[in-house]
């Protein structure tokens, strides 16, 4: 039975370990994953070894006060009673791979449904902000051609005033442009809502 108890604990630790490992390596980035990621991982290991111990507690408790027995025959057949319902509670995670166990199942789930963000998730959010950069760039590029243009309409003013007249084909040109920009935003704009309405229509 002492060997028994021995190789359970040395499963229990193992599945721990593969558990850690998993979350860290595989959920997560691995030794780039930053502070909050390490504290989920820990949060879930925590999970699973309070839930495994809480089962062992159940059954184990009995032997709690077996001191308090005068009758050491009577003390004896507690602990080992005990001891056999607490192999027989490892047998079941064993069954179960651990992390199916019933009891532990539903934690872990509701656990990872409420802290835990795939970077996949990201992806929308990442192309959205992509696309904003690049209408912020486009939007600073046209005040740089409205300031321009601001610049050479006051000059053109001050040699009107003074009987001359200034070309400004370079001013046309920049309204060209930005021109063309607001067009391409616009195309932008368009696309990623049929693609909204889309994808709530799915």
């Amino acid at each position: 039975m002492f060997a028994e108890s021995c190789q359970s604990l040395r499963e229990f630790c193992h599945e721990v370990t593969t558990l850690f490992t998993n979350l860290r390596f595989q959920t997560y980035g691995g030794r780039t994953c930053s502070a909050a990621e390490q504290v989920q991982i820990w949060e879930t290991t925590l999970i699973f070894v309070e839930v495994y111990f809480h089962e062992m507690f159940t059954c184990r408790s009995q032997a709690r006060h077996i001191s308090a027995y005068e009758d050491e025959l009577t003390a004896n057949s507690v602990a080992l009673w005990a001891s056999l319902q607490a192999h027989r509670i490892h047998r079941q995670f064993k069954k179960e791979k651990f992390r199916e166990h019933p009891r532990l199942f539903p934690k872990l789930q509701a656990h990872f449904q409420k802290t835990c963000v795939r970077t996949e998730s990201f992806a929308p959010l990442v192309a959205k902000v992509t696309t904003a950069m690049e209408d912020i760039s486009d939007l600073q590029k046209d005040l740089a051609e409205l300031t321009k243009a601001v610049n050479r309409l006051s000059s053109r003013i001050g040699r009107e005033c003074g009987g001359q007249v200034a070309d400004d084909g370079a001013a046309v040109a920049g309204g060209k442009a930005m021109s063309e920009r607001a067009k391409k935003r616009q195309k932008k704009q368009a696309a990623a809502k049929a693609k909204a309405e889309a994808e709530a229509d799915e």
